[in-house]
């Protein structure tokens, strides 16, 4: 299992490669940025909807999740019961959230980044994903999820 330095270490491996980007991007095909769109829409409604197997059919079994109260999960099979207590809070499916952009960047033709804005309770929500691409399927194996708080 991967350690908590080590993805941070390939998180920043992934931001520093910003020499290549616009050839990756000229790289990647319409079809892989409609999969990963398709992918985070599906992850929203699951959120609407409270369907745990639906929010979790874009993760790759060995993940690392980390939402912005600092709860952290390291695999797909956690993630499934920890969304399943989470979709059992009422304030927290009670909050209406409104999906605002997903900009992609692709580092290469077989991973992606992805900074996502949702708007809930007036306050924004900001998810970086990183999907790895393997026998042509689009995976989510890390999300990191921060919240704005008040600057006052």
């Amino acid at each position: 299992m991967k350690t908590v330095v080590q993805h941070f270490i390939v998180i920043a491996l992934l931001m520093t490669t910003s020499l290549t980007l616009s050839q990756n991007q000229q790289e990647a095909t319409t079809e892989d940025r409609e999969k990963i769109l398709s992918a985070i829409k599906t992850y929203n409604k699951a959120w609407e909807t409270a369907d745990v197997e639906m929010a979790i059919s874009a993760y790759a079994d060995d993940i690392y999740w980390v939402n912005s109260v600092g709860d952290v999960v390291k695999s797909r099979e956690d993630l499934k019961k920890y969304l399943s207590f989470i979709f059992q809070l009422d304030f927290v499916m009670q909050a209406k959230r409104v999906h605002q952009t997903d900009e992609i960047t692709f580092l290469s033709k077989d991973m992606a980044i992805v900074h996502s804005i949702h708007v809930e309770s007036g306050s924004r929500n900001f998810h970086l994903r990183v999907f790895q691409k393997q026998e042509n399927t689009w995976s989510i194996t890390n999300h990191l999820t921060s919240k704005e708080h008040p600057k006052n």
